[in-house]
């Protein structure tokens, strides 16, 4: 249950951190070059709205492509807490994990 602790306490940093984004701040650049803020954290949550159908059971091949493209909306900061609270909720270290180099056991 520690590395679950440490997940949520990841995530509400986080989600703090994210909070503080001024909105001029969404365009800047970031120390990948080809990512600027507001890409970067798409790309969290992003990974993040993968976590409860694959805790769930369900396969690379069934979740598809439904979170390509923009995923924060008009509102980045709601959108990004939306995801984690979601991820967050879906963790678990029971069941198995599908994933693209294969399954995970829990």
């Amino acid at each position: 249950m520690e590395l679950i602790e440490q997940y949520r306490r990841s995530v509400a940093g986080f989600t703090e951190r994210l909070s503080q984004v001024r909105p001029d701040q969404w365009a800047a650049p970031t120390p990948c070059t080809e990512w600027d803020v507001r890409a970067l954290v798409n790309h969290i949550v992003y990974e993040e709205r993968w976590m409860p159908p694959l805790f769930g059971g369900a396969t690379i091949a069934e979740v598809g492509d439904r979170f390509e493209g923009d995923l924060l909306g008009s509102n980045p900061v709601v959108s990004a807490a939306e995801a984690a609270r979601e991820a967050e909720a879906a963790v678990r270290l029971d069941g198995t994990v599908h994933l693209s180099f294969g399954d995970l056991p829990g």
